[in-house]
Protein backbone atom coordinates (compact mmCIF):
# COMPACT_ATOMS: atom_id res chain seq x y z
CA UNK A 1 0.00 0.00 0.00
CA UNK A 2 1.07 3.56 -0.79
CA UNK A 3 0.32 7.03 -0.37
CA UNK A 4 0.86 9.92 -2.60
CA UNK A 5 1.30 13.39 -0.53
CA UNK A 6 0.35 16.83 -2.34
CA UNK A 7 2.36 19.96 -0.96
CA UNK A 8 -0.20 22.86 -2.05
CA UNK A 9 2.32 25.18 0.72
CA UNK A 10 5.69 25.51 -0.01
CA UNK A 11 7.96 25.98 3.23
CA UNK A 12 6.02 29.36 5.09
CA UNK A 13 3.80 30.04 1.94
CA UNK A 14 1.52 28.95 -0.94
CA UNK A 15 2.92 28.28 -3.98
CA UNK A 16 0.42 29.79 -6.77
CA UNK A 17 2.47 26.92 -9.03
CA UNK A 18 1.09 24.26 -7.21
CA UNK A 19 -1.10 22.44 -9.40
CA UNK A 20 -2.21 18.67 -9.74
CA UNK A 21 -4.20 17.67 -12.72
CA UNK A 22 -6.08 14.50 -12.48
CA UNK A 23 -6.83 12.40 -15.24
CA UNK A 24 -9.38 9.58 -16.29
CA UNK A 25 -7.45 6.60 -17.41
CA UNK A 26 -8.26 6.99 -20.88
CA UNK A 27 -6.58 10.04 -20.70
CA UNK A 28 -9.35 13.15 -20.15
CA UNK A 29 -9.11 15.88 -17.75
CA UNK A 30 -10.92 14.75 -14.64
CA UNK A 31 -10.35 17.85 -12.14
CA UNK A 32 -7.41 19.98 -11.19
CA UNK A 33 -7.10 20.34 -7.37
CA UNK A 34 -4.66 24.32 -7.64
CA UNK A 35 -3.80 26.65 -4.91
CA UNK A 36 -5.31 29.95 -4.87
CA UNK A 37 -2.80 32.54 -2.81
CA UNK A 38 -3.27 31.63 0.11
CA UNK A 39 -6.59 30.76 0.40
CA UNK A 40 -8.08 26.85 0.11
CA UNK A 41 -7.16 25.04 -2.78
CA UNK A 42 -9.86 24.87 -5.18
CA UNK A 43 -11.33 21.67 -7.65
CA UNK A 44 -14.44 21.51 -8.66
CA UNK A 45 -14.68 17.22 -8.41
CA UNK A 46 -12.81 16.47 -5.58
CA UNK A 47 -13.67 16.87 -1.99
CA UNK A 48 -11.86 16.51 1.21
CA UNK A 49 -13.36 13.22 1.58
CA UNK A 50 -12.27 11.83 -1.77
CA UNK A 51 -8.40 11.81 -0.21
CA UNK A 52 -7.12 9.63 2.89
CA UNK A 53 -6.72 12.99 4.57
CA UNK A 54 -6.33 16.64 4.47
CA UNK A 55 -4.58 18.94 6.41
CA UNK A 56 -5.67 22.82 5.91
CA UNK A 57 -3.49 24.42 7.92
CA UNK A 58 -0.21 22.86 5.65
CA UNK A 59 -2.42 22.43 2.05
CA UNK A 60 -1.74 18.96 1.83
CA UNK A 61 -4.08 16.30 1.02
CA UNK A 62 -3.09 12.28 1.01
CA UNK A 63 -4.47 10.15 -0.95
CA UNK A 64 -3.69 6.12 -1.89
CA UNK A 65 -1.58 5.46 -4.47
CA UNK A 66 0.04 2.80 -7.00
CA UNK A 67 2.18 2.92 -9.83
CA UNK A 68 0.82 1.57 -13.18
CA UNK A 69 2.95 -0.85 -14.99
CA UNK A 70 3.98 2.06 -17.47
CA UNK A 71 5.33 4.13 -13.94
CA UNK A 72 2.68 6.36 -13.73
CA UNK A 73 1.22 7.45 -10.35
CA UNK A 74 -2.62 6.28 -9.87
CA UNK A 75 -4.47 8.17 -7.04
CA UNK A 76 -7.75 6.92 -5.55
CA UNK A 77 -10.20 9.71 -5.44
CA UNK A 78 -13.01 8.22 -3.61
CA UNK A 79 -13.69 4.63 -4.94
CA UNK A 80 -11.79 5.38 -8.58
CA UNK A 81 -8.34 5.63 -9.56
CA UNK A 82 -7.26 8.83 -11.44
CA UNK A 83 -3.55 9.29 -13.55
CA UNK A 84 -1.43 12.15 -11.17
CA UNK A 85 -0.02 13.94 -13.75
CA UNK A 86 1.87 17.69 -12.28
CA UNK A 87 5.33 19.11 -12.07
CA UNK A 88 4.68 20.38 -8.45
CA UNK A 89 6.22 18.94 -5.47
CA UNK A 90 4.57 15.33 -4.33
CA UNK A 91 5.65 12.28 -2.62
CA UNK A 92 4.88 8.59 -2.81
CA UNK A 93 5.56 6.30 0.40
CA UNK A 94 4.39 3.48 1.59
CA UNK A 95 1.17 3.69 3.99
CA UNK A 96 3.31 2.26 7.48
CA UNK A 97 6.14 4.83 7.00
CA UNK A 98 3.49 7.74 6.57
CA UNK A 99 1.50 6.69 9.11
CA UNK A 100 4.37 6.36 11.45
CA UNK A 101 5.13 9.95 10.91
CA UNK A 102 1.63 11.12 12.56
CA UNK A 103 0.14 11.67 15.86
CA UNK A 104 -3.09 10.35 16.85
CA UNK A 105 -6.16 11.73 18.91
CA UNK A 106 -7.46 9.33 20.83
CA UNK A 107 -11.13 10.21 22.20
CA UNK A 108 -13.26 9.28 25.20
CA UNK A 109 -14.77 6.25 24.88
CA UNK A 110 -12.17 4.69 22.12
CA UNK A 111 -10.97 1.03 22.81
CA UNK A 112 -7.24 0.20 22.66
CA UNK A 113 -6.05 -3.17 22.36
CA UNK A 114 -2.93 -5.15 24.27
CA UNK A 115 -2.73 -9.11 23.64
CA UNK A 116 -4.60 -9.21 26.94
CA UNK A 117 -6.99 -6.74 27.16
CA UNK A 118 -9.05 -3.95 25.91
CA UNK A 119 -8.95 -0.85 27.58
CA UNK A 120 -11.10 2.18 27.41
CA UNK A 121 -9.83 5.84 26.77
CA UNK A 122 -11.13 7.89 29.69
CA UNK A 123 -9.67 11.19 28.58
CA UNK A 124 -8.57 12.77 25.11
CA UNK A 125 -4.76 12.19 24.24
CA UNK A 126 -2.84 12.79 21.48
CA UNK A 127 0.20 9.99 20.72
CA UNK A 128 2.89 9.27 18.51
CA UNK A 129 2.10 6.64 15.98
CA UNK A 130 4.93 4.12 16.85
CA UNK A 131 3.59 0.80 14.99
CA UNK A 132 0.75 0.12 11.91
CA UNK A 133 -0.48 -3.11 11.19
CA UNK A 134 -3.38 -3.22 8.22
CA UNK A 135 -6.33 -1.40 9.82
CA UNK A 136 -4.30 -0.69 13.28
CA UNK A 137 -2.05 1.54 14.40
CA UNK A 138 0.37 1.09 17.91
CA UNK A 139 0.71 3.83 20.50
CA UNK A 140 2.43 3.69 23.62
CA UNK A 141 0.86 4.84 26.81
CA UNK A 142 2.18 4.35 29.88
CA UNK A 143 5.11 1.56 28.50
CA UNK A 144 2.13 -0.46 27.24
CA UNK A 145 2.27 -0.80 23.26
CA UNK A 146 -1.64 -0.63 22.69
CA UNK A 147 -3.66 -0.61 19.24
CA UNK A 148 -6.01 1.40 18.16
CA UNK A 149 -8.40 0.45 14.86
CA UNK A 150 -7.89 3.48 12.76
CA UNK A 151 -10.10 2.39 10.07
CA UNK A 152 -14.15 1.48 10.04
CA UNK A 153 -15.44 0.58 7.40
CA UNK A 154 -12.86 0.91 5.56
CA UNK A 155 -13.17 4.88 5.88
CA UNK A 156 -9.91 6.02 7.41
CA UNK A 157 -10.83 8.18 10.25
CA UNK A 158 -8.63 11.16 9.18
CA UNK A 159 -9.62 13.98 11.83
CA UNK A 160 -7.74 11.50 14.19
CA UNK A 161 -4.66 11.97 12.34
CA UNK A 162 -2.29 14.81 12.86
CA UNK A 163 0.99 15.57 10.70
CA UNK A 164 3.81 17.33 12.85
Amino acid sequence: NLVAVLYLKNGSYVSSDSVYTFLNLDGTLFDELRSRNGNEPTCLKIDRDNAVSYYPDLMIYVFFCKLSPTRKVLVRVGNDWKILKTNSPFTVLPTKRYLLSLDIQLRVGDILYDKRDKVKVKRCITRHIIDARGDYVAVEIKKRKLWFRRKRHYQVTPDRLLYN
